[in-house]
């Protein structure tokens, strides 16, 4: 089964500074765990998490627990961009395509048709990024416009001006992806242009639930979500 890489570094200081951002509660879990959770319901069993800060903290909890699933843990360091964590894991992944997604991103999204459509794709990309509608403060893409399940990616924007499909993780790469991964890079505002500019990146386009908690508001939401059994992004979702 294809291997799934979360990037897992970040400090999350806009939620908390009691834990790495990854390790948040939502509910009885981490939001690394729903997020792996979503994955495994769809047959992904091998995750490697691109831990930094307070790797520590990861091994504990994991050494704490018993899941259905295998986590390797790697230290990509405390201040590395997320270019560099993806070429920090490099050595697990390299020779075969992976998945990829972030640590606070929950959808119910059908993560088994995301790969399908990235193999299936006939331009043969190097990246595919699952698409999404979003509030406008996350990283704008305009995709060329057709009827097809994917869409070549015309530009992408770290900061986006209106409202539109953006970033919302869940991606595939090809093993050509650390080709364009430079040292320091940020990936979504290096590493991805540079793929954009190649004509190697599409989107998968999905028009259902999708959100990224980045600040207690989020949080909260996501909570009363998960309390009021509403929480779209478990079991799959509706996209089966």
């Amino acid at each position: 089964m294809t291997k799934v890489v979360l990037l897992a570094g970040g400090k999350g200081s806009r939620l908390n500074d009691i834990n790495p951002k990854p390790l948040v509660r939502l509910g009885e879990m981490p939001l690394v765990q729903h997020v792996m959770n979503s994955y495994n319901y769809f047959g992904y069993d091998e995750f490697i998490l691109a831990t930094g800060h307070r790797h520590g903290d990861f091994e504990e909890y994991f050494n704490s627990i018993r899941l259905p699933y295998a986590v390797r843990l790697i230290n990509t360091g405390e201040d590395a961009n997320t270019g560099e964590r993806i070429n920090r894991i490099r050595f697990e992944v390299e020779g075969h395509p992976f998945c990829l997604s972030y640590s606070d991103g929950l959808s119910d999204v059908n993560l088994a048709d995301v790969e399908h459509s990235f193999h299936a794709d006939k331009s043969s990309p190097d990246l595919l990024i699952t698409a999404v509608h979003p509030p406008e403060r996350y990283g704008l893409m305009v995709l060329e416009e057709n009827e097809e399940k994917t869409s070549p990616i015309k530009t992408f924007n770290e900061k986006p001006q209106r409202d539109d499909w953006i970033n919302g993780g869940f991606m595939v790469c090809s093993p050509n992806i650390f080709d364009y991964i430079e040292k320091n890079d940020s990936f979504e505002g290096d590493s991805i242009p540079r793929i954009v500019l190649h004509q190697k990146m599409v989107g998968y386009k999905h028009l259902g639930n999708w959100g990224s908690i980045d600040t207690q508001k989020d949080l909260n939401i996501f909570m009363d979500l998960w309390n009021s059994g509403n929480a779209f992004w478990a079991n799959g979702g509706n996209n089966l």
